[in-house]
């Protein structure tokens, strides 16, 4: 390494030249620390930079615009399946060495929008989207478990519809729910062709990152969250309706004795509700009842997801219906021939099956005849309705009729839109 000597001159002779040896050190030289990464978003992905510092003197940087590549991965992790792209920036440091980063952007599944359907029978919805690995997967499935119960439904089968305006297809999951069900909580799972639960996204738009909230355990949702969210940001009459349908469930819940502990009770807009409301509604009858029957005026409605009208032909003992012809016009519709289903030795019924919300006031006109004699009966479901609140009926059961009035008005106003 060798000496320097240095050697002090001075001008004034009253003091001597003084010199000073010293070893020679050498320059100890960089000492680069790992990179610090910047990644930036650019149109067609993202770019990345290295920065390098020296740990000898921190006031030296380096900085290396990387190289980046992308690729779509599949990735399982602890039984967790997710959909990312990965990009990899490799950079050539100061040193000479190669130094790699990744950063991994997600492009899970995700439920688009869940919402209550009033349309036709009482339904949650689900609208998801998929990305195009996942589809790859014959064995991808969704999964509802609802009371108690869990159906699996492989997403191969299912139809995918694409909305206006949007560059990528819904794929559409459907939970029918009856009255008494509404806080009843509804899980929607994903799984892949393995058996992995796959990572989702809750309401959140294609392309927008900001929204929603991610999961890999699942989506619970009930029916009266919707209708919480629509009486507080629905338009008016969305707001009617959710809040009749709310009371709906509630005397529904009541009058099925179905988790009843801590419920709120009906309201007094359904109380308040009177037979003179549904005057309008009276069943009307007419002609002469075949002689082989005794009765042929009584009826039921199942109020379930989908509300099932049941009229009921009580016949005399001994007697056979194999006599008589039963036809039934809908409202506005062509009459059909209906063969009676037999309930017991007497009684026989036919059943009008699904009449959403907002049909609830359709007449059905029954015309039973054995060519000799011939009686009509004109009914609907609130003619039910209208009936049950002028009886004798348990008040749990005439509050379920007073709320399916206020519901079935709330339908038939918002869908009149």
């Amino acid at each position: 390494a060798g000496e320097t000597t240095y050697t002090a001159a001075f001008e004034n002779e009253a003091f001597e030249t003084q010199t000073k040896t010293v070893v020679n050190i050498e320059a100890l030289g960089h000492d680069w620390a790992a990179p610090v990464w910047t990644w930036t978003a650019a149109a067609d992905g993202f770019t990345a930079e290295a920065t390098f510092t020296c740990e000898t003197d921190p006031s030296h940087t380096v900085t290396v615009e990387a190289a980046v590549t992308a690729e779509r991965q599949v990735i399982t992790e602890d039984g967790i399946t997710r959909v990312a792209t990965v990009y990899t920036a490799t950079a050539e440091g100061p040193d000479g060495a190669a130094y790699t980063d990744t950063k991994e952007v997600a492009d899970d599944a995700f439920v688009i929008s869940n919402s209550a359907d009033f349309t036709a029978k009482l339904v949650m919805n689900y609208y998801m989207y998929f990305p195009q690995e996942l589809l790859a997967d014959e064995g991808l499935e969704v999964v509802i478990t609802f009371d108690g119960e869990a159906h699996a439904y492989p997403v191969k089968d299912v139809t995918p519809t694409q909305k206006e305006g949007e560059d990528f297809l819904r794929y559409k999951f459907t939970q029918d729910v009856f009255a008494r069900q509404m806080r009843d909580e509804i899980l929607l799972e994903v799984f892949d062709g393995a058996g992995n639960r796959v990572a989702f996204y809750v309401n959140r738009n294609h392309g927008d990152e900001d929204l929603g909230y991610r999961t890999e355990s699942g989506y619970s949702f009930a029916i009266i969250d919707y209708l919480k969210l629509a009486q507080v940001s629905g338009s008016e009459k969305m707001k009617e309706l959710a809040y009749a349908a709310e009371q709906y469930g509630i005397a529904a819940q009541y009058e099925f004795d179905y988790k009843t502990d801590g419920l709120e009770a009906v309201s007094d807009n359904v109380t308040a509700v009177t037979q003179d409301d549904l005057a309008v509604y009276a069943p009307v009858e007419s002609g002469t009842l075949p002689a082989a029957l005794s009765k042929a005026n009584t009826n039921t409605v199942f109020f379930k997801a989908d509300n099932t009208l049941r009229q009921f032909f009580i016949l005399k003992s001994g007697e056979s219906i194999d006599g008589l012809t039963v036809t039934v016009k809908p409202e506005g519709g062509a009459a059909e021939e209906a063969v009676p289903e037999p309930y017991s030795e007497v009684r026989y019924y036919v059943d009008i099956p699904d009449i959403s919300p907002k049909r609830m006031a359709d007449t059905y006109t029954f015309v039973t005849t054995d060519g000799t004699d011939t009686y009509t009966y004109a009914i609907s479901v609130m003619g039910y309705v209208y009936k049950i609140i002028g009886s004798s009926s348990s008040e749990t059961m005439v509050n379920l009729a007073k709320a399916a009035f206020l519901y079935h008005t709330a339908a038939k106003a918002y869908f009149q839109d």
